[in-house]
């Protein structure tokens, strides 16, 4: 679908088929359904089932379709001859492979192209949540789906139904002016993808029977010309000791009971009235609050209402809420705050925004100066593909590149280079007016609330445009926040982002350099031998890592860096960093004509081309700098030294251990007012492990005299769900899960997993430690779940999991196999779950470089008491996933 296609358009076949897992004697197809679209005509249908051997409990309620059906269904050659027969002269085919079906649909399709639908659902809506069948079903009838399942007639037609969406919305000037952009450079593409959906606009009335055909203006290669700028705005920070209004705090308990009145699905709970008062005074006083509230507190709405009622009593404060998942603040935002505002007409007024990290955006001026004019084919789909996530990046992340855009566009990792190279990370300052990152910096500054995440609040305080702009701080999901502020106060180097810079300025180089003479050619010269130097020694020490892996005997993941080690120049890691900063350095040197404007027009240099150099010069720089810290930060004892190998790059990057006097600087002492919560702080009873992570554990002078501190509050809310409707069970046959015990373990957990799952009817949710502990069992027991009749559901390596979790909401007896990000964050409510099972007490790797560090930097007694800590916590929000 990425190669030309200059023939006729006229039927267009759109196809879906079920698959099963399993291969049955060369076919895993079990449905098929076809749909051609004519033009002036209602059409062409097929429709068949296939005898599938292998039909499992999962098929059954994606298809609705059942083993004695398919036992007597005709035989796959048979079907696949019929097809054939129906698809006629049909050049291409329109399909939506799934479950990695695509080479079982190219076998249904012989010879003909296939344009995958699922690409073009994510290339043109990249800010859908999810793409599964029901999802998009319910996107598109905005209505709730009863029943997961699809037949195959039913999904072909649901194509049918996406296609004539993309063509009506995305690409309608009346809907979207941007639309003109995208239908020009699809045009420009010369590929099957574009020319089907621009055949398609072009004949919508006669392909879909619309009355009506899209508004279709000029096409333009203009395509920034469509994004808005930013606004200049300055915030402005309240002095300090300016007096404030306090908060009526009896109030509170009456304003929940009078939303509970007016609002059907509002229930008045006294514990939540009980949390906000904690809040409310905390606020009041300019306190800080550390408040464990049990699940089904309400703690958003808890915290909400006093921010909103001190922002409205004060119109000089403002406020962040911080969270570490970014559900959680899409849920903030779009359902709780929106709930408020409704609700109170006087809160209308408080201005609020999302304000994410600069890498969730991509940078508009980058890519307008990457874009080549000669790109066709997949190259400018790829370019195309980052102008829309900048068309929609208030409703998408611009950091994430869909799952079949990527495998469809990234041949030789160009898509995966060009969205390094145009993140707005780097290099996207506020001259960029029209640039994401900017328009929602500006926002935020003029916000009176602002919702982020843990890593861009740990980082508040020193972005000049932010600084003392907020004085409130209210950090949701509090037990993640230590990792964050780690993650934000650390360092990391990565090779792909050097060899990354150095390609194009090696590329670009080699074309000046044929028109270039005297001083000149000698720099370019000695440019090009600076990048080949560079590149050697990236190439040295990453064979040097390799070794110091192997010698170790290092499984695949993070791995602890050693400072010192034979496999390294000289002994020490010191003389390669040095000697890539010098390098760099070097090559800067080489490449100061680049800044000199009368140069670049002698070099008749296309302002494009030039400022895209200066930008990868710029990242060296700044890569230099990063190197200069690294080499003080690997040896530091009260710092982490860690390393990653991939295919072709590796990774280093130092955190520090203790993060508790960074956090005590930036939050303690001008704060007026700072609240940390969750459902899983305490260990015991006790804030004691916590208060340690966040600097609470030693009083916060604020006067010289030493005379006035800070106040540290501290409040348990208990859950409102009884503690008798939940039981924690340890089976009398589980086994120790140490290391050095996973034979036994694993067949412990093999042999206790089926009768648990039974005798549950299902609902259950597997927790793992790791991906090998989940891949193991699964490989041992798969099988034997889907033959005792449960859909069985498992978490995939880099794979997004909102399908995974929709789909075991509605299938009400299927099993989850999951790891990390299923430990917290997910909600399953009512009956979908009603066992979780823990596999293994979730205690951290002792070989992990930050457990490693911790038994150098901290005394016996304190080390354990940590990592006992952290797994207590785990295990609570793993058990807390169960208490809906």
């Amino acid at each position: 679908m990425l190669k030309p296609y200059h023939g006729e358009i006229r039927d267009i076949p759109i196809l879906f088929a079920h698959t099963g897992t399993r291969d049955d004697r060369g076919n895993r197809v079990y449905a098929v359904a076809v749909i051609i679209l004519q033009p002036n005509s209602p059409g062409k249908t097929f429709s068949s089932l296939v005898r599938y051997r292998f039909f499992t409990a999962r098929d059954r309620y994606h298809s609705n379709l059942s083993r004695q059906e398919l036992e007597t269904a005709p035989e796959a050659n048979d079907v696949s001859r019929d097809l054939h027969d129906f698809f006629g002269d049909a050049p291409f085919v329109l399909a939506w492979p799934q479950r990695d079906n695509l080479p079982d649909l190219k076998k249904l399709c012989g010879a003909r192209r296939i344009v995958d639908v699922g690409v073009a659902l994510e290339f043109f809506l990249p800010a859908l949540d999810s793409f599964s069948p029901k999802f998009l079903w319910e996107h598109l009838n905005r209505q709730p789906r009863q029943r997961i399942s699809l037949t195959a007639a039913e999904a072909a037609k649901l194509i049918v139904d996406l296609i004539r969406h993309i063509c009506n919305y995305q690409l309608n000037d009346k809907e979207l002016p941007r639309a003109a952009a995208l239908r020009h450079y699809l045009a420009k593409s010369d590929t099957l993808f574009g020319n089907v959906f621009l055949h398609l606009i072009e004949g919508l009335s006669n392909y879909f029977g619309d009355l009506f055909s899209i508004r279709r203006d000029d096409d333009t290669a203009n395509w920034i010309g469509f994004l808005k700028e930013s606004k200049a705005r300055k915030g402005r920070a309240v002095a300090a000791g300016t007096p404030h209004h306090r908060i009526n705090i009896d109030s509170l308990e009456d304003i929940y009971k009078g939303i509970a009145k007016e609002v059907r699905d509002f229930v008045y709970r006294p514990s939540q009235a009980g949390y906000a008062r904690h809040v409310a005074e905390a606020l009041n006083d300019a306190a800080v609050l550390t408040i464990e509230a049990g699940t089904g507190t309400g703690t958003t709405q808890g915290y909400l209402l006093p921010i909103f009622a001190f922002l409205d009593r004060n119109p000089e404060a403002r406020a962040v809420i911080s969270t570490y998942t970014k559900s959680l603040q899409n849920q903030i935002l779009e359902r709780e705050v929106a709930f408020l505002k409704r609700t109170i007409k006087s809160y209308g007024k408080i201005t609020v925004t999302l304000l994410k990290g600069k890498s969730n955006y991509l940078c508009a001026r980058k890519l307008d100066h990457v874009y080549d004019e000669s790109w066709r084919g997949a190259a400018l789909l790829a370019w195309l593909y980052c102008v829309n996530l900048i068309y929609h990046f208030r409703e998408t992340d611009g950091d994430r590149i869909g799952e079949r855009v990527r495998k469809a566009l990234d041949g030789g990792q160009f898509l995966t280079e060009l969205h390094r190279e145009v993140s707005a990370q780097r290099g996207c300052d506020a001259s960029h007016v029209q640039c994401p990152a900017q328009i929602v910096a500006s926002e935020a500054r003029a916000a009176r609330l602002v919702i982020t995440n843990h890593h861009k609040l740990a980082l508040l305080g020193y972005d000049p445009a932010f600084s003392k702009l907020f004085k409130i701080f209210i950090i949701d999901e509090a037990n993640h926040f230590e990792h964050a502020c780690r993650n934000a106060y650390g360092l990391e180097i990565r090779s792909r982002d050097i060899t990354g810079a150095v390609d194009h300025l090696r590329s670009a180089l080699g074309k000046l350099k044929e028109r270039s003479a005297g001083q000149n050619e000698r720099d370019m010269e000695g440019a090009l031998k600076d990048i080949e130097d560079l590149m050697g020694e990236i190439s040295q020490l990453g064979r040097a890592l390799r070794r110091i892996k192997a010698d170790n005997g290092a499984a695949q993941g993070v791995q602890c860096l050693p400072p010192s080690d034979a496999a390294y120049q000289d002994g020490h890691i010191e003389a390669h960093l040095q000697s890539l900063e010098e390098i760099i350095l070097r090559l800067a040197e080489h490449l100061q004509w680049l800044r000199e404007d009368d140069i670049c027009r002698l070099l008749k240099i296309q302002s494009r081309t030039r400022e895209r150099m200066k930008n990868a010069l710029n990242l060296l720089n700044d890569q230099a700098g990063s190197l200069r810290e690294m080499i003080k930060m690997v040896a530091a004892s009260n710092r982490t030294a860690a390393f990653e190998l991939f295919v072709k790059h590796w990774s280093i990057d130092s955190t520090p251990v203790d993060v508790s006097e960074l956090i005590r600087q930036n939050f303690y002492g001008d704060t007026k007012g700072l609240i940390y919560t969750a459902a899983t702080i305490c260990n015991a009873g006790s804030f004691d492990s916590f208060n340690r992570i966040v600097g609470l554990d030693r009083p916060f002078c604020l006067d010289e005299g030493h005379a006035v501190f800070r106040d540290f509050r501290f409040a348990e809310i208990a859950s409102p769900f009884p503690p008798e409707v939940m039981e924690v069970i340890v089976h009398p046959e589980a086994v120790n899960g140490r290391y050095s015990n996973k034979q036994l373990w694993l067949a412990a957990t093999v042999k206790i997993l089926p009768e648990l799952i039974r005798r549950n009817r299902g609902r259950t949710l597997v927790l793992f430690s790791s991906y090998g502990d989940l891949e193991a069992v699964t490989e041992r027991l798969g099988d034997e779940i889907e033959a005792i009749g449960f859909p069985l559901l498992v978490q995939q390596r880099g794979a997004s999991t909102a399908d995974l979790c929709d789909e075991f909401r509605e299938v009400t007896e299927s099993v989850l196999f999951g790891v990390d990000t299923f430990w917290y964050g997910v909600d399953f409510k009512g009956d979908t779950l009603t066992q979780v099972v823990i596999t293994r007490i979730p205690y951290a790797s002792p070989s992990e470089p930050l457990q490693i560090a911790r038994k150098r930097t901290m005394s016996p007694a304190e080390y354990n008491r940590r990592y006992r800590y952290d797994a207590t916590i785990k295990m609570k929000q793993g058990i807390g996933r169960l208490i809906r």
